[in-house]
């Protein structure tokens, strides 16, 4: 839903205005594109890792797996969404494949040794610490958003489920309080798309930093509570 959102909100502002019909195509393309995607990209990803799979070439199950996913991302771009919903949606297909964790352990090696920290260096070097004089309320009033929303979301729907008690539906809700990496994608392409400044891309980086280091804090709080149940075996 935020990656439709982003789509959206990128469609607007290249077109300078707020039009009804455009997001309606737009909202039909973006259907359309998830709905193709699943029902013929599915099949033949399948098809394509399992030949694959099966070629004595190193790495070559790995190399057909990130030029699906770079394919996906760009057909994405070519509907006007965001490269990272097509690239998503082709990690979701490969997942449900015999050689999704082939694939994964592959994909973690290559990401965490070049891509990732490539992608970290970009978002410190475009981070500017003095634009917070612009902006530090902002962030704080954005991290208190994104502190609260979490729990009361993730939270109140476990607990809706009925398979959560209190406590479990708590530390749930607390536990997906950190805004990490889609976050960081979403905020440097509206970066890029020049939907944010200097100064509102600093706050969103400060909210993602600030939620990441106080998550632990309260993990630690929420599972050293003692349950209601035992609370009230004591009252009794």
């Amino acid at each position: 839903l935020g990656l439709i959102a982003l789509a959206i909100i990128i469609a607007i502002s290249k077109s300078g205005h707020i039009s009804l019909k455009e997001i309606s195509i737009l909202l039909l393309e973006i259907g359309a594109y998830f709905l193709l995607s699943y029902l013929l990209g599915s099949p033949l990803i399948r098809k394509l890792l399992r030949f694959a799979g099966r070629i004595d070439v190193p790495e070559t199950l790995t190399a057909v797996a990130i030029a699906l996913t770079l394919i996906f991302g760009y057909l994405a771009e070519e509907v006007k969404i965001a490269a990272i919903t097509g690239a998503y949606l082709a990690g979701l297909i490969m997942s449900k494949t015999p050689e999704a964790q082939r694939v994964r352990d592959k994909s973690y090696t290559i990401a965490f040794s070049i891509f990732v920290p490539a992608f970290l260096v970009g978002i410190g070097a475009s981070t500017n610490i003095l634009a917070l004089s612009q902006s530090g309320v902002f962030a704080l009033l954005l991290f208190g958003v994104a502190l609260l929303t979490k729990p009361v979301g993730c939270g109140v729907g476990a607990m809706i489920t009925k398979r959560f008690s209190f406590e479990e539906a708590l530390k749930i809700g607390i536990g997906m309080i950190p805004r990490m990496e889609v976050s960081l994608v979403v905020a440097n392409t509206a970066l890029a798309e020049k939907i944010f400044n200097e100064a509102i891309f600093t706050a969103s980086i400060t909210m993602i930093l600030l939620t990441t280091m106080v998550t632990p804090i309260l993990l630690k709080w929420a599972f050293s509570r003692r349950p209601r149940t035992e609370k009230s075996k004591e009252k009794d």
